[in-house]
């Protein structure tokens, strides 16, 4: 006889054994706010597969905008909602729709933030152009001449976004524990795709990555322990078993602890503050903003509801440590500020010049070498020893000491500090690093020429030199007084002559990625006579390059980085003709006519104010670029 026949004889009806499934009932409505967030990451990683990348930006705009703006719309009309949903697994109440209402509201401006890519004329893509490619390499820079975007930055984001709608609404910590995680992993991933200064971004992506994980191993740990005590981890039963108190609060006060740790963590709360810094000057700027409110907030809420929903039977436990916590925060917020941010030197090498160059374009390798500017060796260049110059590595991101010279006259990475005389002592190691070899005798005449008492100048000089730039990493003087003259070692670099080498090696862009200025730009009244020669030269120098990249970026269909090299350009020379043609006929081919009628004014006004007359093709362009303005 077969089961069918022996159910279909038995009287009565089926009842439900322990085997039996039981469809769980879902309350969809208030659900809704998380369910519209999830669904439409889950569509922005459909985007992102199988539209083609031109399109993908303005949908994942669109599609992010939406999803936020459609969820924040369903916790409006939530309101005055309380009841529990998924199998009583999230809580839906006054406070969480508040608690939403403003996660939604910021996520609103956040996503905007990170939708912002700038103008034709100025690049303000905060993210990596290909977050998989290694920092400085080929790829990299391929990408961004390439004009590639992230954007897949939306879909990770809205995810977060999820993760922290659920945050608050966790009725047992189990769900907090999911909803944590769900917040976090894209966090870490975000923090690490800032466009500028790459290496710093991905310093502070695994920084947040290890002490999250930890504070996750923490949490977790604490849900271990209350489960533990309780038999439980539903919020509303850790409260009537800590009611019960059965038996001893080892576990309880335990798992409290190391509850806080994970929750406290999160919000950046004293002594769990330390990973803030690093983490919020390496992340891309729109994901800072979004940290630093959407993140809190979550966090705040998850915490008030641990505390009041599970604890309230500990509160004279809980809320002299959490008053402590919050004296604590603000005394160190408030001791910060006043000390001032840049009270304490930085440690890590400063960024790459190329990281600061917007728009950086491919190396131009397959130029016709003929035309490449030959004869670009400045005189002192050519003095120089071949083995001085191999001795330099130029490797700026390795070099412990840095004399910058193409801008505002700078030393990096000193040792100590200079007080009021530390002008002084940069132009002794200009002079120093321009001129190796050089004598006692010559370091006077050229730097003090005519002074009397010239010579006890320069002792005290070179001795507090020697002292600011302290040892290199094997011991040695930065500054060696050797029987031939005075030299600096193979660890102090210089800007210019960086310059010179990336030129003659052919790699004119990243050439120009270190000009900040003119050269010796802000230097003080009556020094660096010395150096007036050299100031004409290095300007030269950059004229040329950077419009024959100009030229080059012309001739490939290649305005914007024929706009990049003139801006470098004038930076340094912003009276050069040359570069302003340059300039205007990139602003022109990128349709740009209100900035090129701008630098054109400028011009106008420079020769206007100099009394000089412009050349003639300078003036036929000014004319064709005024004409083809609107309402000129």
């Amino acid at each position: 006889m077969s089961v069918l026949t022996l159910l279909a004889a038995a009287p009565g009806p089926i009842t439900p054994t322990a085997n039996t499934f039981t469809a769980p009932h879902v309350e969809y409505r208030a659900l809704m706010p998380m369910l519209v967030v999830f669904g439409a990451a889950t569509l922005g990683i459909l985007v992102e597969a199988f539209l083609p990348r031109a399109q993908r930006y303005w949908a994942q705009v669109g599609l992010s905008l939406a999803g936020v703006i459609v969820a924040l719309g369903f916790v409006i009309a939530n309101h005055g909602m309380a009841e529990t949903a998924a199998a009583d697994a999230v809580s839906m109440d006054g406070v969480t729709l508040f608690l939403q209402g403003t996660i939604l509201a910021l996520a609103v401006l956040a996503v905007l933030l990170v939708a912002e890519r700038g103008t034709a004329a100025v690049d303000l893509d905060a993210f990596a152009a290909q977050a998989a490619s290694a920092p400085g390499s080929g790829g990299e820079r391929a990408a961004e001449a390439a004009g590639l975007r992230s954007t897949e930055v939306f879909p990770l984001m809205l995810f977060s976004i999820g993760g922290m709608l659920l945050f608050p609404a966790a009725n047992d910590l189990l769900t907090s524990f999911v909803a944590l995680e769900v917040l976090s992993l894209p966090l870490y991933l975000l923090c690490g795709l800032a466009r500028r200064r790459r290496l710093l971004s991905q310093e502070a992506a695994m920084k947040y990555f290890l002490l999250g994980a930890f504070s996750s191993a923490f949490f977790l740990y604490g849900i271990a322990m209350l489960y533990g005590y309780a038999g439980s981890v539903r919020l509303s039963e850790i409260a009537t078993a800590i009611s019960a108190a059965p038996h001893s609060d080892v576990l309880l006060l335990a798992g409290i602890a190391l509850l806080a740790v994970g929750l406290l963590f999160k919000v950046g709360a004293v002594p769990f503050h330390a990973w803030t810094p690093d983490v919020y000057q390496g992340a891309p700027t729109p994901i800072t903003g979004f940290m630093a409110a959407s993140t809190k907030v979550a966090a705040f809420g998850a915490l008030l509801r641990v505390a009041y929903v599970a604890l309230p039977g500990m509160r004279w436990d809980w809320r002299p440590v959490l008053w402590g916590v919050a004296i604590l925060t603000m005394l160190a917020g408030a001791g910060a500020l006043a000390a001032g941010a840049g009270a304490v030197p930085s440690t890590e090498p400063p960024p790459r010049p190329e990281d600061r160059l917007e728009g950086l374009e491919p190396e131009l390798e397959h130029v016709d070498a003929s035309r490449k500017p030959g004869g670009w060796q400045s005189a002192y260049w050519n003095q120089r020893k071949a083995a001085e110059v191999d001795k330099q590595s130029f490797d700026l991101s390795a070099m412990a000491r840095s004399i910058d010279i193409l801008g505002p006259v700078e030393l990096a990475g000193t040792a100590a500090t200079a007080g009021s005389r530390a002008a002084d002592l940069a132009e002794v190691a200009a002079f120093i690093m321009l001129h190796p070899g050089c004598s006692a005798a010559q370091i006077a005449a050229e730097l003090w020429p005519g002074r009397k008492g010239a010579a006890t100048i320069r002792d005290a000089q070179v001795s507090r030199l020697r002292e600011w730039l302290g040892t290199d990493a094997y011991g040695e003087q930065h500054l060696r007084i050797t029987p031939h003259g005075y030299a600096l070692g193979p660890s102090v670099s210089c800007d210019w002559l960086e310059f010179v080498r990336r030129v003659q090696a052919g790699e004119l862009v990243s050439a120009l990625a270190l000009v900040r200025g003119r050269p010796f730009e802000d230097a003080p009244l009556r020094r660096y006579g010395w150096a007036e020669a050299l100031r004409h030269e290095m300007t030269a120098l950059v004229i040329d390059t950077a419009h024959y990249v100009a030229e080059a970026c012309l001739r490939e269909q290649n305005p914007r980085g024929a706009q990049n090299a003139a801006y470098r350009g004038l930076q340094a020379a912003p009276e050069s003709e040359l570069l302003y043609r340059d300039l205007l006929t990139a602003l022109a081919a990128l349709g740009d006519l209100s900035g090129a009628r701008q630098h054109a004014d400028t011009l106008i006004a420079y020769a206007d104010r100099e009394g000089i007359d412009l050349q003639s093709e300078t003036t036929a362009l000014l004319r064709d670029v005024l004409q083809a303005v609107p309402g000129v």
